[in-house]
């Protein structure tokens, strides 16, 4: 679903009419699964900056036939996820180009008619603390979704009452997918590496006292812009570690995760953390997998790991205030 417009020019150019799109900047061209007459131009307006765009405004310049001439029309989309900014420039485009080239707007909402825009009460932070949200909770349903059942669907099938034990460990470690459920525990601590890495990124970006504290760390911040300086004291710090992402975020932000975690879920949920980034340690660097590790494992680990991001956006939301669609 999404917002879909077209504006059908008076114009027979269509170099004037790219060119015109492109001047906007952030311009990418890019590909459409639509089947659009040939010579078709598509373009996709994003903009990164403060983690403005969304899902950005989809651009396809196409031709037309009315009467016996040839016309160049533009067709825009955004889906209805689209931030403020991405319909706000999607109206602009359309608008823009029916006042310099002519024409008539035709879509979802009628004649010469634009979306609706709505008040924008984000910020950069809380817009950026949305993206990696969404990043990361899309990750973690994905692999939920995707995550296989046993070969043998032992584990999946009513047990009785007498089964034995001994056997149920050999069935669970002879079946095949239990290499793919080991396989996939890196993931989980990538997904927590991102989300921490990037939401200290996101913090520092928009919190100055967090700043002012990593700017201190060096002299030679002195000679370095705001992302330079961030981005020299993240590649210092291990975000797969625990104990390292507790420290920084205790230290420079003021969170204290393990409190966090614990309060909103419960002290297991820590240890379990703790447990899931020894486990791919061991995976990883020692290619330890010859072990019992059922589908019902993984999931408790990626329960754990869902429910932990999830209450330190919560408290991060609650301390600066933010509006976000995610939570």
């Amino acid at each position: 679903m999404g917002r879909d417009l077209c504006l059908h020019t008076e114009s027979t150019n269509k170099k004037s009419l790219s060119d015109h799109i492109k001047s906007y900047g952030k311009i990418n061209t890019t590909s459409h699964l639509w089947n659009w007459p040939k010579g078709s131009e598509h373009l996709l307006w994003f903009d990164q900056e403060d983690f403005k765009s969304i899902t950005g405004v989809e651009i396809t310049i196409f031709p037309e036939i009315r009467g016996k001439r040839k016309f160049w029309s533009l067709h825009v989309r955004n889906t209805y996820s689209a931030s403020w900014y991405d319909v706000s420039m999607m109206n602009k485009i359309l608008t823009d180009s029916k006042k310099k080239f002519g024409g008539t707007i035709d879509g979802d909402y009628g004649k010469n008619k634009v979306a609706p825009l709505w008040e924008n009460d984000t910020s950069p932070m809380s817009r950026g603390i949305d993206y990696i949200t969404r990043k990361t909770c899309s990750s973690i349903q994905m692999l939920e979704i995707s995550l296989p059942q046993p070969w043998n669907n032992f584990q999946a099938a009513n047990k009785p009452e007498s089964s034995d034990e001994k056997n149920e460990d050999f069935l669970a470690y002879v079946d095949p997918t239990r290499q793919i459920y080991i396989s996939l525990i890196p993931i989980l601590v990538a997904i927590f590496e991102f989300y921490f890495k990037e939401t200290f990124r996101v913090l520092a970006s928009y919190d100055e006292g967090i700043l002012s504290k990593i700017t201190k760390i060096s002299s030679d911040n002195k000679n370095l812009d705001v992302p330079e300086i961030i981005n020299s004291f993240i590649k210092k710090i291990s975000f797969q570690d625990l104990k390292n992402v507790r420290k920084t975020y205790k230290r420079h932000a003021e969170l204290d995760i393990k409190s966090i975690i614990e309060e909103s879920t419960s002290i297991e949920n820590y240890n379990k953390l703790k447990e899931l980034i020894n486990f791919r340690h061991d995976i990883v660097h020692r290619l330890e997998s010859d072990q019992v590790f059922t589908r019902e494992d993984f999931l408790e680990f990626h329960k754990v790991l869902k429910e932990s991001l999830s209450s330190i956006t919560c408290s991060i939301i609650a301390k600066y205030d933010l509006n976000t669609k995610e939570i």
